[in-house]
């Protein structure tokens, strides 16, 4: 149960991080990270096709994250608030 509850913290908690644009690139790179093992330990039977595209969603949100982790989060963010401030 303290499983569970810790991982929908880190997503939750890392989705608003994300959405305010604060850490913004390693919080995505932790959730990059998070969504491929997932992926790869909970869609493993590719055969099935349901299960294959499953797997294949989780690739595409690990493309979005890796995304983010090579350009930020963008002008409104709150990592680019602070750079302009100093």
């Amino acid at each position: 149960m303290v499983k569970q509850i810790g991982a929908m913290l880190m997503i939750a908690g890392g989705g608003l991080t994300i959405i305010l644009g604060w850490k913004t690139r390693f919080i995505a790179f932790l959730l990059a990270g998070f969504t491929l093992i997932a992926g790869i330990i909970f869609h493993n039977k590719l055969s099935d096709p349901n299960e294959f595209n499953h797997f294949m969603k989780n690739l595409s949100i690990v493309g979005a994250f890796l995304y983010l982790v090579r350009f930020g989060a963008g002008e409104l963010s709150l990592d680019n608030r602070k750079q302009h401030n100093k």
